[in-house]
């Protein structure tokens, strides 16, 4: 059956020895519900081996047992595996996040239809799941922001500009990723802190809402870009 969504919380414990290290992951769409290298489907998984050149997030798919790589890994980008894990499909787009970060972005609509299952290897590795959402699932309540306050200060400024920037380009952190979407595009790129920066210093049109006041999104996006807190709205 096709979805719109899959999410869990996906926690690894310690990294056994061997080259190989954490591994696990989500098969989708899978045609039967068996090993990858026995089937059909997709897989996205963490790695942590790096002779190989494959460690990070990887996006496969199976057909047969045969395995392609839909996108490559994303080797050093993120040094260890996150928790909350997002599967949205939109037609042919399949997109996968972490803890609010877009991490692939895909395009690729050879399976539809088929199991959902979680996978670890067997070389004692440990991997817990909970809080899986299967479909367009419920949201709980949101959590009040202010749009364009990247560094949460209560403040909107050049700080927020650069905050943003750094978020983007060099990792930098985000209280609440949300408040980051300064054109509320559902999207993360250059153009929200050029939004927030037109507005400052060229009389450009304010964020959308919540921005003069504390708020909830009032815009559903796939996938959810989340906010976990924001402390100047929990005063």
């Amino acid at each position: 059956e096709y979805i719109e969504r899959f999410a869990c919380t996906l926690t690894f414990g310690d990294a056994p020895l061997g080259d190989v290290g954490r591994h696990g992951g989500i098969m989708f769409y899978a045609r039967e519900p068996l090993s990858r290298g026995l089937t059909s489907g997709y897989t996205i998984d963490w790695i942590d081996r790096i002779t190989q050149a494959d460690h990070g997030y990887r996006f496969l798919r199976f057909d047969n047992g045969v395995q392609t790589m839909v996108l490559p890994p994303t080797l050093d980008l993120f040094p260890d595996p996150g928790a909350a894990w997002e599967i949205a499909f939109n037609g042919d787009e399949i997109l996968f996040s972490v803890d609010g970060e877009l991490v692939f972005d895909a395009f690729d609509s050879t399976y539809r239809d088929g199991y959902i299952g979680a996978w670890v290897h067997q070389n004692e590795s440990v991997m817990r799941i909970d809080d899986v959402v299967v479909g367009a699932g419920v949201a709980p309540p949101g959590v009040e922001f202010k749009r364009g306050d990247i560094n949460a200060d209560g403040k909107i400024n050049i700080g927020d500009a650069i905050a943003g920037l750094a978020y983007l380009f060099t990792h930098g952190p985000a209280v609440c990723v949300d408040a980051v979407d300064t054109n509320d595009d559902g999207k993360l790129n250059i153009a929200d802190p050029i939004t927030l920066l037109q507005y400052q210093f060229t009389q450009g049109e304010p964020p959308p809402p919540p921005f003069d006041a504390c708020g909830e999104d009032g815009v559903a996006e796939t996938p959810d870009l989340g906010c976990e807190s924001f402390p100047p709205c929990a005063r």
